[in-house]
């Protein structure tokens, strides 16, 4: 006993197609109300980023002389070509590579919490 639905509204392909253009218009003002609204609400999200950094308010560093550049050079060329100092009793600075060896890592770290004659010792020892 299965009982047919019948619809009572009359369904004119007119009708239908105005219906359907109703609905197309006023989704297109409802999208055209939100973007406003997510402009009006969020502007600095929508524009480009060059805008936010036209000015910070601070100048830039001047430039430094060129005689001052050229002493700078000079002074670094001497320092290249001095012969290495004299020992002067104190332990040469640490390569880089005994630095990155895992011993001298925590004898330098137990050197800087709890600096002991020992950890002296074991740091001269791994990292120089």
């Amino acid at each position: 006993m299965a009982h047919e639905r019948t619809s009572n509204a009359p369904l004119s392909p007119a009708r239908l197609t105005l219906c359907v253009a109703l609905g197309i218009w006023l989704g297109g003002i409802a999208l055209a109300c939100t973007l406003g609204l997510a402009v009006h609400l969020w502007p600095q999200a929508l524009l480009p980023s060059t805008a936010l950094t036209t000015t910070t308010g601070t100048q830039p560093a001047p430039a430094m002389p060129a005689d001052a550049q050229q002493a700078m050079f000079e002074r670094y060329q001497q320092r290249l070509q001095a012969p290495p100092a004299a020992d002067t009793g104190q332990p040469s600075a640490p390569t880089m590579g005994k630095l990155n060896d895992p011993k001298c890592q925590f004898w330098l770290a137990q050197q800087r919490t709890a600096a002991t004659e020992k950890s002296q010792a074991l740091v001269r020892e791994f990292c120089y």
